[in-house]
């Protein structure tokens, strides 16, 4: 066994016979091969065994064995494969991955494949790396996009091994050169960290906002939000920001000056939050609370419980707690 990468929490190594097993089952999950043509038999992966070392002998990377460096188990593939046959971007170096769904959702894809990247481009001086996939496998799409490959809008090709009416024929595929690659690693040497206890109020809205979009990407959808504001002439004494989903409202912050509490304002403003809901046709609304903040108050107000943090904030639980809207 020959160590090639070695990561924070990954070995990517050379394959062993004795890898076929494991790998045999990785490739029987269902969810592992939603976006292949199907299982590999036990031939196959003893067929694939030496001929990915092979590669990795003749070019200078191949398919990885990935391994968990805790435990040394197999979690299955991550590297890079040279791609030859004949597509609008072939010959080509790939980089690609797959591992069994028990490690998904971890970054381990992420870890490896960037680790991937640095090898090819330093220590193997490619060009240029691809990677491609179904437009549906949206996991691997992600992984792409975190490891800093882009889309090419021009790019999308039919797999040539597969038939072109094949539910799989379709890929989208995702770039990144040696100088792209350079150039991105240059500016993150640059960037500078601070942390500030008083920061301004635009430069807040560029982090909300920035993750705003990034989940509006994900669901296709952006979110919005509103305010509701109880006030006692011109001073504001309650009121909620709300955040407005295309199925859900969600109850940022709701409060009260403890000067106006036990007279009915919090009520008030959670009936404002529900007659809102029902004008939109929401059909539920969350909130999160610390458990001596208003817990009673929101389940007297047909909220209930569907998750907590314990020990949140010292000893207190932070509870997450939803309503539903007839």
């Amino acid at each position: 066994m020959t160590t090639i990468i070695e990561t924070e929490r990954l070995i990517l190594r050379t394959w062993r016979k004795e890898d076929a097993e494991a790998y045999f089952q990785i490739n029987q999950d269902p969810k592992v091969i939603e976006f292949l043509r199907g299982p590999l038999t036990m031939e196959q992966v003893n067929d694939f065994i030496p001929a990915v070392n092979s590669h990795g002998d003749k070019h200078g990377y191949t398919l990885w064995a990935a391994c968990l460096k805790e435990t040394g188990e197999l979690m299955g593939f991550i590297g890079l494969n040279y791609t030859d046959w004949e597509s609008n971007f072939t010959p080509a170096v790939e980089v690609g991955w797959r591992l069994g769904s028990q490690y998904w959702g971890k970054g381990f894809a992420t870890e490896g494949a960037k680790a991937s990247l640095e090898y090819g481009f330093k220590q193997c001086g490619l060009k240029e790396i691809v990677s491609f996939t179904v437009p549906a496998n949206i996991r691997s799409v992600r992984v792409m996009e975190k490891i800093g490959l882009k889309r090419d809008l021009n790019g999308d090709f039919a797999h040539p091994k597969l038939a072109a009416d094949h539910p799989l024929s379709q890929h989208v595929l995702y770039r990144l050169t040696a100088d792209e690659y350079f150039n991105r690693e240059s500016k993150m040497s640059n960037i500078q960290y601070s942390i500030e206890n008083t920061p301004d109020a635009s430069d807040d809205k560029v982090i909300r906002n920035g993750i705003v979009d990034f989940n509006a990407k994900i669901i296709k959808e952006k979110s919005s939000h509103f305010s509701l504001f109880a006030k006692d002439g011109a001073q504001i004494i309650g009121g909620a920001l709300i955040w407005e989903h295309s199925d859900a409202l969600y109850i940022d912050v709701l409060w009260c000056n403890e000067q106006y509490r036990k007279q009915g304002i919090g009520t008030k403003i959670i009936t404002m939050i529900d007659d809102v809901a029902k004008n939109k046709r929401l059909p539920k609304i969350f909130v999160d609370t610390d458990e001596f903040q208003a817990q009673a108050f929101y389940e007297k107000h047909g909220f209930y419980c569907i998750g907590t943090i314990p020990k949140y904030l010292k000893d207190y639980d932070r509870i997450f707690m939803r309503k539903d809207i007839s």
